[in-house]
């Protein structure tokens, strides 16, 4: 909560009401307590950024951490520009648990941000589980894998994001050999083979990997949601209604209380209470809830 104030009045307000005027192109920050990512067209922009974020920091007398504040050459043009430079592939960074990277969409072809779950995360993950493990390895296997699925899915349900189904199966993985040695030291004789260990887990399965979240839900979420308000202010529902109106997209199936998009009709935000119900679909692929919030 403390990190959350500073942040907004040290650095956010100041970012948008101040330094965001005075740059060249177009520029962004993203802010989740006390770390943040500040994005910038030019180069020099970025320079000026860091010299003058860390006289903002001095004035309230807080200071960058060294070890994680760097300047990166990131998007569409970075590989392209290196190569010709000759310094070799794009640098990552990383951001709440994720390493950020640049790669091409398999499909289109053309540059999109990837993510993958941060080396430093993932040993300190794995460490955990074996201390977990060495300290239960005495508790019945029933209870021992129970308590590891729980853990698994929670992982799952962060770090399974497009493009990082590599990293959840590698920590389901190194989890399940982290399982088997301990299972083995619960005595000084050895209690399971690898054959009699994989019968056992027929038994008492691990949670398999999944992702949770898309990164294309957004996109394809905005272009519904935009659809749908036009046909809705053309066809009768908005029609002829000069009331600010506002339209909330959840995401049929979801437990998440907080809406894929909300979208703003042309007449403007409104107060909601009254809420009307209609359900459409995207593609025949996901189903989706539009919530008309009327005054």
């Amino acid at each position: 909560m403390v990190a959350n104030i500073y942040m907004h009045y040290a650095l956010a307000m100041w970012f948008e009401l101040v330094f965001q005027k005075t740059c060249r192109g177009e520029s962004g920050l993203a802010i989740y307590a006390d770390d943040f990512v500040a994005t910038f067209q030019y180069k020099e922009d970025a320079g000026r950024f860091l010299e003058a974020a860390r006289e903002r920091f001095a004035i309230f007398g807080l200071e960058l951490e060294p070890d994680k504040t760097k300047l990166v050459e990131f998007g569409r043009f970075a590989a392209e520009n290196r190569k010709e430079r000759g310094e070799g592939k794009p640098e990552t960074f990383d951001f709440l648990g994720f390493t950020r990277f640049c790669s091409i969409s398999h499909i289109t072809g053309r540059f999109r941000m990837k993510r993958k779950t941060a080396a430093k995360k993932l040993r300190t993950k794995l460490s955990e589980m074996n201390q977990w493990l060495k300290r239960n390895r005495l508790m019945r296997v029933k209870g021992i894998v129970a308590m590891i699925n729980l853990k698994l899915r929670g992982h799952y349900q962060y770090y399974g994001i497009t493009d990082n189904a590599d990293s959840i199966d590698q920590f389901k993985f190194e989890t399940q050999k982290l399982l088997f040695k301990w299972l083995n030291r619960r005595s000084q004789k050895r209690s399971y083979t690898w054959e009699e260990f994989n019968m056992l887990l027929r038994i008492f399965p691990l949670a398999h990997p999944r992702l949770y979240f898309s990164v294309f839900d957004w996109h394809e979420s905005n272009l519904l949601v935009r659809s749908r308000v036009r046909e809705l202010r053309l066809h009768g529902s908005v029609e002829g209604d000069r009331r600010r109106r506002r339209f909330l997209l959840y995401q049929k199936n979801n437990s998440s209380p907080y809406p894929i998009i909300s979208c703003m009709g042309r007449n403007g935000a409104s107060q909601s209470r009254n809420q009307k119900k209609e359900c459409v679909s995207l593609k025949n692929k996901t189903d989706f809830l539009l919530l008309d919030i009327n005054q």
